[in-house]
């Protein structure tokens, strides 16, 4: 049996890690002490999420959604170059001028094998950035760990099994002995784990950004 998922992130301020329930909260503490009274500064804080995977960022008020779109291509999503969409913003419109706190967004990359993703406005703040877009947390690499001897993390998976059995995530071990049983495995259905919702979809093989992150369970 898969042990539950313990999902939480560093925080980019005091490098402590949080659940994933408490994020929010914790970095608006600091996003709040960071904060000017000036008004001319505006930057929101976006939470980004899917399952248990998550991704805070701070955006500047004048950067589009669009600024948003090429970051979450490359730390979750691109493989392919699919078109994607915000509902309710459209990719041009400016956060300053279109969002407020409370406001949501479903965002969807890939019109086929779509992969979907939550999109919250947490907060705005009045403090200057030097880039359009920050990273402030993301979710650790999840504990998968392998679907078969339960024993070790998952470092791939089968796109075959994955519709056909509940073992379909194998660790290195367990790799080598799936790729004797699965003739489509060697050739084009093995896929790695990796910290992203686009995991097994399409042709995904990881981000470009944040490398350290994006990889499997590594243990404590």
């Amino acid at each position: 049996m898969q042990p539950k998922l313990k999902s939480e992130g560093k925080c980019i301020y005091c490098s402590q890690h949080i659940a994933k329930s408490q994020m929010n909260k914790h970095l608006g503490k600091h996003l709040i002490e960071k904060s000017g009274s000036t008004g001319k500064d505006p930057a929101y804080h976006v939470k980004i999420e899917c399952g248990e995977m998550f991704l805070h960022v701070l955006i500047k008020g004048a950067a589009t959604f669009k600024t948003l779109d090429t970051f979450l291509r490359s730390i979750w999503l691109d493989c392919c170059g699919h078109m994607s969409e915000f509902e309710g913003a459209g990719m041009s419109n400016k956060f300053q001028d279109v969002a407020s706190p409370g406001d949501t967004y479903l965002y969807v990359y890939d019109m086929g094998s779509s992969t979907q993703l939550k999109v919250s406005v947490s907060g705005v703040y009045d403090i200057p950035m030097k880039e359009k877009i920050e990273l402030l947390s993301r979710n650790e690499p999840l504990k998968i760990m392998c679907h078969v001897c339960h024993k070790k993390p998952a470092i791939a998976m089968c796109t075959i099994h994955m519709c056909e059995s509940d073992e379909f995530m194998f660790c290195d071990t367990c790799t080598k002995k799936h790729e004797q049983e699965c003739e489509d495995f060697s050739d084009y259905a093995n896929m790695p784990v990796v910290n992203s919702p686009r995991m097994g979809v399409c042709g995904y093989m990881g981000g470009h950004i944040d490398k350290e992150r994006d990889g499997v369970y590594a243990g404590k």
